[in-house]
């Protein structure tokens, strides 16, 4: 049984161009204000490019990034 080729991530500015918008619309959901969603999804972006170690590929690169952009939210959240 062949396994799927793990994903690699792009370069930031890759990662940023194409998924900005789709991760920005995410927080906007979640937050309801343009902009802290502008800030929240810059840290999103921040971190995942300092936590790119943590991608292990078995996931599509927008799935991650999603789960960065909830974790990011629910920690702004919190404070």
């Amino acid at each position: 049984m062949n396994t799927p080729p793990r994903q690699q991530l792009p370069d930031a500015d890759v990662l940023v161009e194409r998924y900005h918008a789709d991760v920005f619309r995410f927080v906007l959901g979640m937050v309801r204000d343009v902009t802290l969603a502008e800030d929240l999804t810059a840290d999103v972006f921040l971190k995942a490019i300092r936590g790119v170690g943590t991608f292990r590929g078995d996931a599509e690169i927008r799935t991650w990034l999603f789960t960065v952009a909830i974790n990011t939210v629910r920690s702004h959240f919190r404070r």
